[in-house]
C-alpha cells in the first residue's frame, strides 16, 4: 500500500508545511506552568531553531538555562504578575554563547526578572547573566537582582570585537561581586574587548570592591545614556599583600566611555586604608572618555585622614596629558575626607564646558590641569 493512501495527499502537504513552517520561518513556542507544550524554559530552548520565539508565561520557574549556537528571543508576559527565572543551582542564571569563536547570534531577552544566581568558580563572570564569546544580548524591560559573581553580579559581558550588547529600560539592583580578582562590578561588569550600549536603566544598591554600579575593562567600549547610577558601594578588604578594592562606588572605568543625559548619586566608597571616587572612578587611557549634560551628586569617598578622595569624582591618569572631557556637567555636593577633594580629585587634564563644580567638602577641584580656579 502506497504511502499516500494510507496517508492523504492533502494531510500530507499540511504535515510538510508544519516542518517546514518551523524549520524556515520563525516559530512561537509558549511555555507556562501547566496546559503548554513545554513547562520548561529550557526545554523549549532545546527545541527551538534559530529566529523562534520563546514566549513565557507569568510564573516562577526555577532553573538554570544556556543559549548556545541560536538566535532567539526570550518574551515574559508584559500584561500580568511577574514572569521570573531563579536559579536552581550553582551558576549564572542564564548562559549565552559557547565561550568560542564559532560566529556571535544576537539573543534578545525581555519581559524578566533574573535572579538567584552564584557564580564564583570558573570565569566567574555575570551572575544573573554570563554573555559569552558566540553571542550578544539585547536585554530589554527587566530586572537583574540578587545575583553574585565574583565579577559582573548582575550581568557580565565577554565577547571581545563582538558586537555591542544593548541594555535598555532596565533595573539591575542588589547584585554582588565579592572577588578580590582584577575585575569588579556588582551590577555590570564590561570585560576586555567588549562594547556595551546602557540606555533608560536604572543600577542601584549593588556592592562590589571596585566599581559597585558598574566596571569596565581597559579595552572595552561603554555608552551609557539615560541612565541612574545610584546608592551603589564599594568597600576595602584586607587581603594577604595588603588592602584591596575601595574604587568607583557608581563606576569605574578604564576605557573608552561615554556618558550622557545620566544621573550618577548617592553612592559610597569606604576604606580603611583609601577610597577613591565615590561616584566614577576613571582611567584615562588617552582614548575618548567623555560625560555630557550629567550629574554627579551626593556620592562620597571616606577613608582615615585625606585617603577619602574624589567623592564625585577621581581621575587617575599615567599621563597627564590625557583628557577627560565634561560638558555641561554638574559636579554638586559631594564628599570626600577632610583635606581631600570632595567633588573632583584629578591626575590628568579636564576639558570643562558649561560644568559646574560647587558646594562640594573640601575641595571642589584640585590637581592635575584644567580645574576651575
Amino acid at each position: 500500500m502506497s504511502v499516500l493512501r494510507t496517508f492523504s495527499v492533502p494531510r500530507l502537504i499540511a504535515a510538510l508545511s508544519l516542518l517546514l513552517a518551523h524549520s524556515l520561518h520563525a516559530a512561537t513556542l509558549h511555555v507556562c506552568m501547566s496546559g503548554c507544550a513545554f513547562s520548561t524554559i529550557q526545554s523549549a530552548i532545546d527545541y527551538a531553531t534559530s529566529g523562534d520565539l520563546i514566549s513565557i508565561a507569568t510564573g516562577r520557574y526555577v532553573e538554570n538555562i544556556a543559549i548556545i549556537g541560536k538566535r532567539l528571543t526570550l518574551a515574559g508576559d508584559s500584561t500580568a504578575g511577574v514572569t521570573e527565572v531563579a536559579a536552581a543551582a550553582r551558576g549564572p542564571v542564564i548562559v549565552l554563547g559557547s565561550g568560542t569563536d564559532e560566529g556571535y547570534e544576537e539573543v534578545d531577552i525581555q519581559n524578566l526578572t533574573i535572579s538567584g544566581g552564584t557564580h564564583l568558580t570558573g570565569t566567574g563572570v555575570g551572575g544573573g547573566i554570563q554573555v559569552r564569546r558566540g553571542a550578544f544580548l539585547h536585554l530589554l524591560n527587566s530586572i537583574i537582582t540578587h545575583n553574585i559573581a565574583a565579577f559582573g553580579g548582575g550581568i557580565g559581558v565577554n565577547t571581545p570585537a563582538g558586537p555591542a550588547t544593548t541594555i535598555i529600560g532596565c533595573l539591575v539592583d542588589d547584585n554582588t561581586s565579592p572577588s578580590q580578582g582584577p575585575l569588579g562590578g556588582g551590577g555590570i561588569v564590561v570585560v576586555q574587548g567588549s562594547t556595551v550600549l546602557l540606555q533608560q536603566s536604572t543600577v542601584t544598591r549593588n556592592q562590589a570592591l571596585n566599581g559597585g554600579g558598574i566596571y569596565t575593562d581597559a579595552g572595552t567600549h561603554a555608552t551609557i545614556d539615560r541612565t541612574t547610577i545610584s546608592d551603589n558601594s564599594v568597600s576595602q578588604v584586607h587581603a594577604h599583600l595588603g588592602f584591596v578594592g575601595g574604587t568607583g562606588a557608581g563606576l569605574s572605568i578604564s576605557s573608552d566611555v561615554s556618558i550622557t543625559n545620566s544621573t550618577i548619586a548617592d553612592n559610597t566608597a569606604r576604606g580603611e586604608e583609601l577610597a577613591f571616587g565615590g561616584g566614577l572612578f576613571v582611567v584615562l587611557d588617552g582614548g575618548r572618555q567623555t560625560l555630557t549634560s550629567t550629574v554627579i551628586a551626593h556620592n562620597s569617598a571616606t577613608a582615615p585622614a585625606e585617603a577619602g578622595d574624589g567623592g564625585g569624582i577621581f581621575v587617575a591618569a599615567p599621563d597627564s596629558h590625557d583628557t577627560l572631557t565634561l560638558n555641561k556637567v554638574y559636579v554638586i555636593e559631594n564628599q570626600a575626607s577632610a583635606g581631600a577633594a570632595g567633588g573632583i580629585s584629578n591626575e590628568g587634564t579636564l576639558l570643562l564646558s558649561g560644568t559646574l563644580i560647587r558646594d562640594n567638602t573640601g575641595f571642589n577641584c584640585k590637581g592635575g590641569a584644567g580645574c576651575p580656579p
